[in-house]
């Protein structure tokens, strides 16, 4: 076995098994994910996960990460599961990662071939995105606590300063800023979770000053509020606005 995690009362584990119908033989095999209910060994359901490094439980919900298969297709990042539901989110591969207010941080992402310096990364929930400057060198391990991330590797520098294998990142307090993505005819608009007292609304013309109040709810996803909605005419615009 690699990796443990539990949710609620089932246990489960990364590694290499043999399992077949009788249930877990050796730790030798194919297998690589399987949960424990307290009295039996099973597998986890469709799960499309080759080889699973390392487990990690946040708010629920299991994240693997691993070699996965997508279509016909093998690729290495990272897989989510909810309640049933497989996910596999796009991510340069790093057996660590952390998770820690609603999101999960990355050391080591590339966001080029020509790097030389691996950014560090945070998905929360809709897209990757970089943070600080850089470190040159590899992280062997990674930790979050109180808006703080902790780094720990083989470096001389992370952000531009002298860290001698150690690194702590401090989290900033969140900003009330719309981020907006419009595909086909439709828009996805999206602001940071904790700002659940402020409303959005919407207009299509800047001059009348029409604004008035998106009827689709807010989802929660990760750590952002989220709504999609129609947008048939082409354009609009979008703000946030305290009742």
């Amino acid at each position: 076995m690699s990796s443990l995690a539990v949710i609620s009362n089932r246990l489960y584990a990364a590694g290499e098994f043999q399992f077949d119908e009788s249930g877990l033989r050796d730790n030798f095999g194919e297998t690589d994910l399987l949960q424990w209910d307290g009295t039996n060994w099973s597998l986890v359901g469709d799960a499309p996960i080759l080889d699973a490094s390392k487990l990690v439980v946040a708010d629920g919900s299991l994240f693997v990460s691993g070699r996965f298969q997508r279509g016909f297709y093998e690729e290495e990042g990272l897989a989510h599961l909810d309640g049933e539901k497989w996910a596999l989110l796009n991510a340069a591969f790093s057996p660590n990662f952390a998770i820690g207010a609603a999101n999960i941080y990355l050391p080591t992402f590339y966001c080029d071939a020509t790097d030389t310096e691996a950014t560090p990364a945070v998905w929360d929930g809709l897209e990757w995105s970089g943070f600080g400057s850089g470190i040159d060198g590899s992280v062997s391990a990674i930790a979050f606590h109180e808006a703080q991330l902790f780094i720990g590797g083989f470096f001389f520098n992370a952000g531009g300063k002298p860290s001698s294998g150690f690194g702590i990142w401090h989290e900033p307090p969140p900003e009330p800023r719309l981020r907006v993505r419009p595909f086909h005819e439709m828009v996805q608009v999206s602001w940071p979770a904790t700002f659940a007292d402020l409303a959005i609304e919407t207009t299509t013309d800047l001059e009348t000053q029409n604004w008035r109040p998106m009827v689709t709810a807010p989802v929660v996803t990760g750590s952002r509020r989220v709504v999609t909605n129609s947008l048939p005419s082409g354009r609009g615009f979008f703000r946030l606005r305290r009742p």
